[in-house]
């Protein structure tokens, strides 16, 4: 969001609303501030920046999981309905209008026991819901066949991050881990990444891109994880290249998404292992390979890394001289990793412990990826509803309702090494849901539920990661890096996968289709074509010209006849 006070929007002046501010906790959200072109997302080293002309802010994603529309409506659309997806946002987003309490107020009304809920009529007629949150993660889009302008600028007036998918379902946006590499690559996904980015990049509240959603979640699938990296190495080399020669203006953040309960190596490997070399896999170089400078005034001499990998600014390009071979080894292929975590799932549970007092799966996370050389978020955050308290019946209601203590548990315990969050989910499986009256429509906003007052209330607690960086131990220097927080060597963390049985294929040896993209394409085949218009003409004259010529000489040796039909003899008259 824009730190320009003159550029702070009252929720009034927001189309659709005639929202008025509240003065309660929610104060921050008394004025909404637009994103503007100004505030784009960046990393730089582990952690995530909001960077103005003249400032830099560590940045942390507060979020929620968007539901994706059913598609029996239109299926032209997809389920896509700006107006409809705007108001969620805005039921989210904006505050509740102050309510006349009249002192006769009939105590025993259907709220009287929760009487901070706010039911879905009061949220469309007095403002909104007032959660205290920044970012949405979205699944399921179509930038090949649908304009999602209208959403995205909404969002963006709304002061709304979000984080898109680069994948898809079905058709060519399709990353199959059920092929071993290099199969799972091909040109089509290419296409389809780099024919997405070209239109998301448009918006500044587009936060990073999604390259990759659980793809490696067994042995078996492990063998795709070859393509993941060399899809978000294309990506990259396209979006410099772009920058580089005026087509785009920035370059977008690339993340990865990966369950917590992936395994591999067998029972007895510790799943947070797993974790952290999926994490090392993902983002590791190849030192010793020439890399490019970007961004940078000083070289850390790090072998042969430059700051650009130390800094790994995804946010800026340019600087230095663009070359194919330095892009293509110079950078972690990703740039944020996230996490789908289930866990916390007790009442009694804290940072440390969990509820029978083994260590606090938190801890653990935290523990093995806090040395990580990429930010990290739980990119879907949310204990299943059958699971919360369900050993504890004294504390166990029906509803499976989540207490959402491990907000404040990140953004404060883990805050050093984490960028965020993402709950899971405004509607979506039945057994994670903050709304009911779902499965959403895609028409209408559905009423929040207990659940989702729990996470509202546990928002508002936290100190934001940007008011509170010192305490946090980040260092608001842009510039510094921690050299211990370099990626690691790729063949160190390839020889650790093989000891727990994952032999890959070699990522660098997968093709590169990032050369036959937009400007680079056209150029190439306009080329093309001219020298085949060329070559056609000149063969086409060749031809035209030899059978002129054999028509000449066919018809200079041809005889004379005479009015008989035979050959006119010399001396015959």
């Amino acid at each position: 969001m824009n730190d320009d006070p003159t550029n702070t929007t009252s929720t009034a002046d927001i189309p659709g609303t005639n929202a008025n501010p509240k003065s309660n906790t929610m104060a921050t959200l008394d004025k909404i501030t637009p994103i503007t072109p100004k505030d784009t997302i960046h990393v730089h080293g582990k952690h995530l920046y909001r960077t103005t002309d003249t400032t830099s802010t560590p940045f942390t994603i507060r979020g929620i999981a968007f539901p994706t529309p059913p598609e029996i409506y239109n299926p032209s659309t997809h389920g896509y309905n700006a107006t409809t997806w705007l108001a969620i946002l805005r039921q989210l987003r904006l505050p509740p209008k102050k309510k006349e309490v009249s002192p006769i107020q009939d105590s025993n009304s259907d709220n009287s026991s929760h009487p901070d809920i706010i039911t879905e009529t009061e949220a469309q007629n007095e403002g909104g819901l007032g959660l205290n949150f920044n970012t949405i993660r979205l699944y399921r889009m179509y930038p090949d066949q649908i304009d999602y302008s209208e959403f995205l600028e909404g969002a963006a007036a709304l002061g709304i991050y979000v984080i898109v998918p680069l994948t898809s379902a079905f058709g060519h946006g399709v990353l199959d881990r059920t092929s071993p590499a290099p199969k799972c690559y091909h040109p089509h996904l290419f296409h389809y990444g780099a024919q997405a980015l070209k239109k998301y990049l448009k918006y500044p509240n587009v936060l990073a891109g999604m390259v990759g959603n659980e793809v490696m979640n067994d042995e078996k699938a492990w063998k795709a994880a070859p393509c993941v990296r060399a899809y978000a190495r294309d990506l990259k080399l396209y979006m410099a290249r772009m920058v580089e020669e005026g087509f785009l203006e920035r370059t977008l953040p690339l993340m990865y998404a990966g369950q917590d309960s992936s395994m591999i190596g067998g029972a007895d490997t510790d799943p947070n292992e797993v974790m952290k070399l999926t994490v090392d896999y993902l983002s590791c170089v190849e030192y010793g390979k020439s890399v490019v400078v970007v961004n940078s005034e000083e070289d850390v001499d790090v072998g042969s890394v430059s700051k650009q990998v130390a800094l790994r600014a995804s946010g800026s390009a340019g600087g230095g001289s663009w070359n194919f071979e330095d892009h293509k080894f110079g950078e972690s292929p990703i740039d944020i990793f996230g996490l789908n975590v289930e866990s916390w799932c007790s009442s009694t549970q804290t940072f440390e412990y969990n509820s029978d007092g083994t260590i606090g799966t938190y801890y653990s996370l935290w523990k093995a990826l806090k040395k990580s050389s990429v930010p990290i978020i739980f990119s879907e955050m949310g204990c299943p509803h059958s699971h919360f308290d369900r050993d504890d019946l004294e504390r166990k209601t029906k509803e499976g309702t989540r207490d959402w203590k491990q907000v404040e548990v990140v953004s404060r315990d883990m805050a050093d090494s984490w960028s965020g969050f993402v709950a899971y989910t405004y509607d979506g499986p039945e057994d994670f849901v903050m709304f009911k009256g779902g499965p959403w429509d895609g028409q209408h906003v559905l009423e929040p539920t207990k659940d989702f007052e729990n996470f509202r209330k546990e928002l508002a607690k936290v100190t934001l990661l940007e008011d509170g960086a010192e305490e946090a131990g980040i260092r608001n220097d842009y510039s510094s890096v921690d050299s211990k927080f370099l990626p690691r060597q790729c063949s160190d963390v390839e020889s650790e996968l093989m000891g727990l049985g994952v032999r890959l294929f070699n990522d660098d040896e997968i093709r590169s289709y990032a050369m036959t993209e937009d400007s680079h394409y056209f150029r190439r085949t306009g080329n093309l074509f001219w020298i085949m218009v060329f070559i056609l003409v000149g063969g086409f004259t060749l031809v035209m010209r030899r059978n002129r010529r054999a028509r000449k000489i066919g018809y200079e040796s041809v005889p004379s006849h005479g009015n008989d039909g035979y050959p006119m003899m010399a001396g015959v008259a």
